[in-house]
This record gives C-alpha cells, structure tokens and sequence, in this order.
C-alpha cells in the first residue's frame, strides 16, 4: 500500500490557486481606476468643462487668425504682443467682443496678469471667485520685438560712384557688396486665456 500523491493531483491546485491570484488582481486594478476616473473627473459640471474648454481652444485659434474689428492690427495675437511690450491693457476690449458675456476671462502671462475682466451677466464671477469651471489654454506668442529693416539694393547704378539714390552710402559696385538688411528681434512668448463661468 502506498500512501503517496496520485499523478496530476497536486499540479491543478496550483493552477486554481494562479489563476484566483490573476483574477484577483485584475478586478483590483479595474477597481482602482474606476475610483480614479470617479474622483477625477467633475462630474456634475462635466459638460460644462467640456464646452468651455473648446469654446477657449476656438478662442485662442480666433486670436492667431482673425483680425480685430476695431484695431489696425492683422491678428488678436499681434495686438496681444504689442500690448506686452507696450506695457497697455488694449487687448481686454478687443478680446470681450469674442468671449459671451456669461464667461469671465483672465489673460496672463509668466511676468504676471495682462487683464481681467468678470462675467458681463454676474459681476460676482471671475476668474479668482469662479462657481463651476476654469479653463486655461496656452497661447504661443511671436512677433516682431522691432521691426525688420529690408535694406536696399546697391546695384542701382551703372558706375562705380555709388548708389545715385542714397548720398554717403559708401558702396561702389567695384567693391565687394555687404547686406544692408538688419534682422528683427523675435518675441516669443506663452500666454494663457482663462475662461470662467
């Protein structure tokens, strides 16, 4: 009489007791990212989150297409560059006929606050004091700090006496020619439009 294992026995209980580990694992992992996307998201304003921030994303397209109706400038975003390096505030009227009067907004930028203006329906809503969502979305500035001189050309004769047009330009066409061209100083910068509501 022998008294050891049976063939097969023993190796299905360890097959169970794998796969009940698998199994257990996996619902704990479903379980905690479900109470991390229950927690995460804001769920009672979720839709309004949702509408603001592509209402902001269209914002901040409309800055760096559209020209502003009652300013000389070519783009929202050129104006808003200007309005940096200007030290003036001109952008916040410019920028409020784009944005419904129910949202609050905050234009920044990482030397501070550019302007800020509360919900045209509520003055009690801005961007400090906001109920239900805040939105940022960053805008990338360039411009021109100053503006690109284009030089001119010195081949507008046909001797060696210089440009006929431009006294003292101390240019002969006998001469090696160097560019008159004076590259601009670029500005770039980051700037976040902040809706509220």
């Amino acid at each position: 009489m022998s008294y050891g294992s049976s063939k097969g026995y023993g190796s299905s209980k360890g097959f169970i007791f794998s796969l009940d580990a698998y199994v257990a694992f996996a619902l704990t992992v479903v379980v905690i990212y479900g109470m991390f996307m229950f927690i995460t998201y804001p769920h009672s304003y979720y839709y309004e989150f949702e509408q603001t921030y592509a209402l902001a994303t269209d914002i901040v397209y409309t800055m760096g297409h559209a020209a502003p109706p009652s300013s000389s400038y070519s783009s929202y975003d050129e104006l808003l560059a200007q309005d940096i390096m200007a030290g003036t505030h001109d952008i916040c009227n410019e920028v409020r006929d784009i944005i419904p009067g129910q949202y609050a907004f905050e234009i920044t930028y990482p030397s501070g606050s550019i302007c800020s203006q509360a919900s045209e329906y509520d003055s009690s809503i801005t961007c400090d004091a906001y109920r239900k969502v805040k939105v940022t979305v960053p805008l990338m500035l360039t411009d021109y700090g100053t503006q690109p001189n284009n030089g001119y050309n010195p081949f507008g004769y046909a001797t060696c006496q210089g440009d006929p047009d431009r006294a003292n330009d101390e240019m002969t066409p006998c001469d090696i020619t160097y560019s008159t061209y004076t590259p601009p100083e670029i500005v770039m910068d980051v700037v976040n439009i902040t809706l509220c509501i």
